[in-house]
């Protein structure tokens, strides 16, 4: 029984068919490669569970990979009935927490089919079959056939007496399942993503093709009878819903041929003393922000342009501030407070047309002259600023003096 919580930061809980931890790990940047090698080296798991419903793509090729059953809770599970669910288990994060309430939560499901189970093996004198059967219960067979094969598979075989041959090198099953997982996952997204749509845009050119092809069927003079009919209606309404069809995907192709493009450079640009990379947040709120660090992390020093900086606050500002981001660039200004958030953190905020932004999708770059000397003309402003505060508070300090030495004197 594995549950399993993806992420960047990705977590196992393996349990025994009793409910017994057998392991439980988490890791960051933990890959379905890696979460198939560590589960492979317990065994064969019968049940792969997830917290939520439905269940993350990640948690679904993983029980394709081992050709077992995915359990998913009717509602994505709340904390408190995590919380219930592992009191009184062992576990060093929220993240082994989630995976472990998985493996239990679908537990909890079996409980009914693995108390019946229990219950017949204890009639016919047979627990110790117990973890074997419901194993098999699990995997669709019935008590009797579960039993059956166990104990064909007990009877000793008759030996023959054979001429020994050369001892031939044993199979790694573990790690031929990890490089059997490790070429079923090479397919890189963006790739992967772009081929689909291709496929779609030549589908519906295909479809466009054919139905201009048999609008041409009709000829002038019948047109002008059955315009107006429902046949011809329908048909150049297929074609308009086609062609604006057409239109959207190209254009997300193109988009995502660019985006490609640029994160292509961008690997480029890491090894680069003459350009900096940008990391492209759409919205900013707390939503789009985790969505973006789950698709391609964000850490610290990184540079963060917001697309639309409206609706964003206090309490915004410190979720990219607790990510340690270098700096904020944007493309049209933010609520003040959620800037005073940013310059008291020390975190310098932009306008795109002060660093020359080029960006695309979900990657951008700044020149690094253009972008460092930026930095230099925020961090004097700022001391400027900081000086003209204490200037005045120091003025302050000293009309206070002022007054209250007047107002000894004339008491004297």
């Amino acid at each position: 029984m594995v549950g399993v919580d993806p992420g960047t930061t990705a977590a196992v809980a393996i349990l025994d068919l009793e409910g017994s931890p057998v392991s439980i790990h988490s890791g960051k940047n933990f890959s379905i490669q890696d979460i198939i090698s560590f589960i492979s080296q317990f065994g064969s798991p019968c049940i792969i569970a997830a917290d939520v419903n439905p269940a993350p793509q990640a948690v679904d090729k993983l029980s394709h990979s081992f050709d077992c059953r995915l359990y998913v809770p009717p509602t994505n599970m709340s904390v408190e009935e995590k919380n219930v669910l592992t009191r009184g288990y062992s576990f060093a994060n929220v993240h082994q927490r989630d995976a472990l309430a998985a493996a239990l939560k679908a537990l909890e499901h079996y409980k009914a089919k693995f108390d019946n189970v229990g219950t017949r093996l204890q009639e016919k004198g047979l627990l110790n079959y117990s973890e074997s059967v419901k194993y098999f219960v699990v995997k669709g067979y019935t008590v009797e056939k579960a039993l059956e094969i166990l104990q064909e598979a007990e009877k000793p075989k008759e030996v023959e007496e054979i001429t020994p041959e050369p001892v031939k090198e044993q199979v790694n099953i573990p790690e031929l399942q990890k490089k059997i997982a490790d070429l079923t996952l090479t397919v890189d997204r963006l790739t992967e993503y772009k081929g689909e749509l291709e496929n779609r845009v030549k589908m519906l050119e295909d479809a466009l093709t054919e139905a201009q092809r048999e609008l041409r069927l009709y000829d002038r003079e019948t047109r002008k009878e059955v315009i107006e009919s429902r046949t011809i209606k329908s048909k150049e309404s297929v074609i308009k819903r086609l062609m604006e069809e057409l239109r959207i995907e190209k254009e997300k192709s193109k988009i995502l041929s660019q985006e490609n493009e640029i994160l292509k450079e961008m690997q480029i640009l890491m090894y680069s003393s003459k350009d900096t990379p940008v990391k492209v947040l759409t919205h900013f709120t707390k939503e789009a922000i985790k969505a973006l660090d789950d698709k391609v992390g964000i850490r610290s020093d990184d540079i963060i342009y917001l697309k639309d900086a409206s609706g964003g606050g206090t309490a915004t500002a410190r979720e990219l501030i607790g990510k340690g981001v270098q700096a904020v660039i944007t493309h049209e200004r933010m609520s003040h407070l959620a800037e005073e958030e940013f310059t008291g953190a020390q975190i310098p905020v932009f306008s795109e047309d002060e660093v020359h932004l080029r960006a695309v999708g979900n990657a951008g770059i700044v020149s690094k002259d253009q972008f460092e000397q930026a930095c230099a003309r925020w961090k004097a402003h700022t001391q400027i600023a900081e000086a003209r505060v204490a200037e005045q508070q120091l003025e302050h300090i000293i009309d206070e003096y002022k007054e209250k030495r007047t107002k000894d004197e004339s008491q004297k």
